[in-house]
């Protein structure tokens, strides 16, 4: 332990050597990325493990001239960590480098992170969850699928994909870095830069011979709600498809119901065993815990929301926008997408 913590504090004290160097080198670029995730108790942990040579005074006196002067808390703890080493007695006449400050505060993280991995590669990191109030406002897209085919078998022809649309916004993901996660990733949202969810409804047959293969291809993730007396229709998921699917990493098996109601018509006893039974259904078979449900039609209210968090974590609806960290799990916004959305639409929903 006493050699990895040697490790581990020579590493933070030369990243806060390099961040403060970078940002008199790099004072004159003029980077503006905007950073807000970067706090005081961070830079806290840093100086504590620092040796003794660290002048800890000179840091708070400088965040505290800092703070009165700027707003930027990100910017002041960078600079301030420069004027612990560098004794500055006129801090704030340093407000030209804010903008360099900025940028290699994340980048200051971003290494710290990286080299400790290496070090300690067993050492487990923190997890931040949607709860989290450090990503409270983060804004994920949730897209809502159907089926998908070219040719639609029902009068609502909006509900079908075309195959080939698919693919090149399933291409357009895999080729500008996005992150498909499903809802057993969002415990560790911190984890993901660019996240999104594909979401599937009613768990249609052409889920397993369309959607499927192409998952593998681009090597992306998905989450298909299935009702749990739909699995004998031969439009929809057998049970051995969704096993399949559920074992393969690709694709979250999550809860439509047990038969498509509108849930806000039933009464108790009925609403219990919609939401109860397709739960305990899917996870016999499947083995995986079930945390989501979509609710049918979209249709909910308050009691439907409270039986909800009876048995699942999350819960999905039909209101049109971007799920947004920090706001209710049983009420969590969607976006559509339709059979003529095009790629440009498609991108710029997210």
């Amino acid at each position: 332990m006493n050699g990895f913590k040697h490790k581990k504090n020579i590493c933070k004290y030369v990243c806060i050597v390099i961040a403060t160097a970078l940002v008199f080198a790099s004072a004159a670029a003029g980077y503006a990325d905007a950073i807000d995730e970067f706090y005081i108790e961070d830079a806290a942990v840093f100086i504590d493990e620092l040796d003794d040579d660290y002048d800890a005074a000179a840091f708070d006196d400088g965040y505290a001239a800092y703070e009165d002067a700027n707003e930027d808390t990100l910017a002041n703890i960078v600079l301030s960590l420069g004027a612990g080493f560098s004794g500055w007695s006129d801090p704030v006449g340093k407000s030209s480098l804010y903008p360099a400050a900025i940028t290699l505060g994340q980048a200051l993280w971003a290494f710290q992170t990286a080299a400790l991995r290496v070090i300690a590669p067993g050492q487990a990191e923190e997890q931040i969850s949607v709860n989290d109030p450090r990503v409270k406002g983060k804004a994920i897209p949730i897209m809502t699928y159907h089926a998908v085919a070219d040719v639609p078998w029902t009068s609502n022809d909006m509900l079908f994909v075309r195959p080939k649309n698919l693919e090149a916004q399933l291409k357009y993901l895999a080729d500008n870095g996005y992150q498909t996660i499903t809802f057993e990733d969002l415990d560790n949202i911190g984890a993901f830069s660019k996240p999104v969810m594909l979401t599937f409804d009613d768990g249609y047959k052409d889920n397993y011979t369309v959607l499927y293969p192409l998952l593998k291809e681009y090597n992306l993730k998905a989450t298909i709600f299935i009702m749990g007396n739909a699995v004998w229709s031969k439009r929809y998921l057998s049970v051995a498809e969704i096993v399949e699917m559920a074992d393969s990493g690709h694709v979250s098996i999550q809860s439509h119901t047990m038969n498509h109601l509108n849930l806000s018509s039933l009464g108790k006893t009925a609403l219990d065993y919609e939401l109860s039974e397709s739960k305990a259904f899917i996870e016999s078979i499947t083995g995986k815990p079930v945390v989501a449900l979509c609710y049918p039609y979209g249709s909910n209210n308050g009691t439907v929301r409270a039986a909800a968090a009876g048995y699942y974590r999350y819960a999905v609806n039909t209101v049109s926008g971007k799920f947004v960290c920090g706001t209710d799990l049983y009420s969590m916004k969607r976006i559509m997408v339709g059979r003529g959305m095009g790629i440009s639409s498609f991108a710029a929903s997210l």
